[in-house]
């Protein structure tokens, strides 16, 4: 068949109508673009966030998320141009954003109607790489939290070009890490009988050695620092004028570590304790919170994040890879407990991996549970659009390529040195989020034409990435603008063209399933986004549908009815409240009445009305109120919609040559139906009123106030048709009734030669 209109492919054959769109509320401002993510916490908590112009909005269970009566909103950095530029990744109660132009921030789930948006402040940021020019810094500050000023103290000779290039602005939030070599990276202290002894604190970061020499009676501690200022053991030796020390560890984060010696009798000469500090540098940490000159280029105001050794000038310095000149990250996610960003101005190509389990470290140690940057060896300089974890592998799209990312070692977990790469197609993505569905990951071709699926080829051994639209190219007309992915009750991939079109592709790998079909409501879809159903339930389809009611363009947030398919299960229960209208609401009184209020937001427009059951005559919506001509107690009412099923262009072979170029006459229709009621046929899809001819015959032993029973089966139909090219003829649905088909059997002569 020709891709349906309102209908959508099943998997094992027919297509059944989409059910309607339910009115949920309008946005938070109608003049902007606004973009739907899904929030899943588990199958039973979930939420549809609200990503406008500089604002954030929650909703849960259909309705808008309240405190104390008022609407929950955080304001974000993002405007309206921006928020199909962003990318997110969910964690729990925790969701990462980034977006090339600003910091990457972060939004947490306190409480249901209690939501925190912050830019995300990192324990260590992901740095460039260190300072190798004459170009020093120092610091007037050491202490965590002190604020004071950076500056660049030895600019190039000759007026060479300075660190902090104006507009100063451009460097607020992002990090500087300064170091300093010491001193000394040991302490002593002497192992005396009968005395206590404490050594001088040092800090660690990274490996660290603890060697003892000569002959000493009593018991040595190793001890850390608490951040509440209490000093902790970590490890102690007895010795009893019998041994010596030589012990190695390894400091993950900066630590203040230090000896202390409880001494007893026994021992002799002068012995003595050595902790050292395998690396001689001291790293701090600062955070850029201003300018501290306006006019300077050379100057900064900071915090300090981490402390630093000395406030001399010095070279060992590296800035923040992420920040308003460079540019912030294009992409993220997680993979294999690792925060990973990936791709901005400056290193397009380049993705960085946090410490495991600390999200918000990007420190790098060269230990194998430490933060990473790796840098794909590809031929073109393409920026990395979006990163997917699945499996074993990280899959990277670039602009140009796609990149398959693992350990070298099969059973080992991605480290900073294991890190293998190989390009696997050359295809090119959009910057929109790739994603999972089932078993594979779909990808937008760059171009954002194309939606092509990346799953690995056993055969080939290799991944490949096949064209999903190489049938239905004309449907992704405008571009695809965003995706999301319905898995019950059939997997469908739901996406949003520039156009304002609603596509739906039915897609099920496995059955080689792969069929697509257009939704085209009043006005124009904006965005979509899937969350978890109810148990027994669909999974939730969320819309932004901009459309023009009374004279006004409005942004609405709608939802494909979730228990469409519990009420065609059931439909003597549930047949009233029937869902096939857009931007529809449905009104239940105690006693029948013609008068139903509280449809403001269809003012003025003519809508289609299910009435107990029965659709009934079209009305237009007067001062937010439906005036029906008979009484009802269960109204749903909305924005009508037309669906539509034409069968594929038919070639068949003739005794005397094909049949193309002939001329078709349709002699008999035959339908199988489930559930369905109000179906009409035609000989082609343009015929007039006159020529459209209902299916099902009015059962006459239904009362004409009841509503007539959904009808299931097979019926022959007879066809009063012309000879026409192929055969067109077309069924539809225009009542806010379902319509199911499961099979259309046609009875045709050939003619001509």
């Amino acid at each position: 068949m020709s891709h349906p209109r309102e209908l959508i492919p099943r998997i094992y054959g027919g297509a059944f109508r989409r059910a309607g769109m339910e009115y949920l509320g309008e946005v938070g401002d109608s003049a902007a673009k606004v973009r739907l993510l899904p929030f899943n916490y588990s199958a039973t908590t979930r939420f549809i966030l609200e990503l406008g112009d500089a604002y954030i909005r929650f909703w849960s269970n259909g309705v808008q998320v309240t405190l104390s009566g008022s609407v929950v909103e955080e304001v974000t950095p993002y405007g309206a141009d921006d928020i199909f530029d962003v990318q997110f990744v969910q964690l729990n109660d925790v969701c990462y954003f980034t977006h090339p132009d600003y910091l990457p921030q972060k939004l947490t789930r306190q409480a249901d109607n209690v939501w925190v948006w912050e830019e995300i402040a990192f324990t260590w940021p992901a740095l460039a790489d260190e300072n190798i020019t004459q170009l020093t810094l120092e610091c007037d500050v050491t202490a965590v939290g002190a604020t004071g000023t950076v500056t660049c103290v030895d600019p190039l000779a000759g007026g060479g070009e300075y660190i902090f290039t104006s507009p100063n602005a451009q460097w607020i939030g992002s990090y500087i890490q300064i170091a300093h070599r010491r001193d000394d990276s040991t302490t002593t202290i002497v192992l005396l009988n009968s005395t206590t002894t404490t050594g001088t604190a040092i800090r660690v970061l990274g490996t660290y050695d603890i060697f003892t020499y000569g002959t000493w009676d009593g018991i040595l501690h190793l001890q850390r620092k608490r951040a509440s200022g209490e000093w902790e053991t970590v490890r102690s030796w007895n010795g009893d004028a019998d041994r010596n020390i030589v012990y190695s560890a390894s400091q993950d984060s900066e630590a203040e570590l230090r000896l202390k010696f409880v001494g007893s009798t026994g021992g002799t000469g002068t012995p003595r304790a050595v902790l050292e500090a395998a690396d001689s540098v001291v790293y701090g940490l600062v955070r850029v919170t201003g300018s501290a000159s306006p006019s300077s280029a050379y100057e900064l105001a900071v915090e300090v994040i981490a402390t630093l050794y000395s406030t001399a000038a010095t070279e060992l310095w590296s800035l923040d890879a992420w920040n308003g000149r460079d540019g912030y990250p294009r992409s993220v996610t997680f993979h294999e407990q690792r925060l990973v960003f990936g791709g901005n101005i400056t290193a397009p190509n380049t993705f960085w991996g946090s410490v495991i389990g600390d999200f918000q470290n990007f420190q790098r140690l060269g230990l194998d549970d430490s933060g990473f940057a790796f840098t794909l060896a590809a031929t073109e300089g393409s920026a990395i659009q979006s990163m997917v974890s699945h499996a074993t592998s990280l899959v990277a799209f670039t602009q140009a390529e796609e990149w398959l990312i693992s350990s070298s070692s099969s059973d080992a977990a991605l480290s900073p040195s294991n890190v293998f790469a190989r390009r696997q197609s050359r295809f090119g993505s959009e910057h929109r989020q790739a994603f999972v569905a089932n078993e594979s990951i779909l990808f937008i071709q760059r171009g954002s034409r194309k939606l092509r699926e990346f799953v690995y080829s056993a055969i080939e051994e290799r991944s490949k990435a096949s064209d999903l639209t190489l049938l239905a190219e004309h449907v992704t007309r405008g571009g695809i603008v965003q995706m999301a992915f319905q898995q019950q009750p059939d997997p469908v991939i739901w996406a949003v063209t520039g156009n304002g079109v609603l596509l739906a592709m039915t897609y099920e790998r496995e059955q080689n399933v792969v069929g697509w079909s257009r939704h085209i409501t009043s006005g124009t879809v904006e965005s979509v986004a899937v969350i978890y159903g109810d148990a027994g339930e669909a999974d939730e389809v969320w819309l932004i549908v901009k459309r023009a009611i009374n004279g006004s363009d409005v942004r609405y947030v709608e939802r494909i009815d979730p228990e469409a398919w519990i009420k065609l299960e059931d439909p003597v229960t549930y047949r009233d409240t029937l869902v096939y209208s857009d931007a529809a609401k449905t009104s239940t009184v105690t006693d029948p009445t013609t008068r139903f209020t509280g449809f403001d937001h269809l003012e003025g427009e003519e809508v289609v009305v299910l009435a107990d059951g029965q659709s009934v005559e079209s009305v237009i919506v007067t001062n937010g109120i439906i005036e029906l001509a008979s009484a009802a107690s269960t109204i749903v009412a909305g924005l009508g919609y037309t669906s539509t099923l034409q069968p594929a262009k038919t070639e068949i072979p003739l005794g005397d040559g094909s049949s193309r170029g002939r001329k078709w006459l349709l002699r008999r229709l035959e339908l199988n139906l489930w559930n369905s009621l109000g179906v009409e046929y035609a000989d082609h899809p343009d015929a007039v009123a006159s020529d459209w001819f209902d299916v099902f015959a009015r059962d006459v032993e239904t009362p004409m106030n009841e509503a007539q029973a959904l009808v299931t089966g097979e019926t022959k139909l007879l066809n009063y048709g012309t000879h026409r090219s192929n055969i067109d003829v077309t069924i539809r649905q225009v009542k806010p009734l379902p319509a199911n088909i499961l099979a259309i059997i046609a009875k045709f002569d050939v003619h001509g030669d």
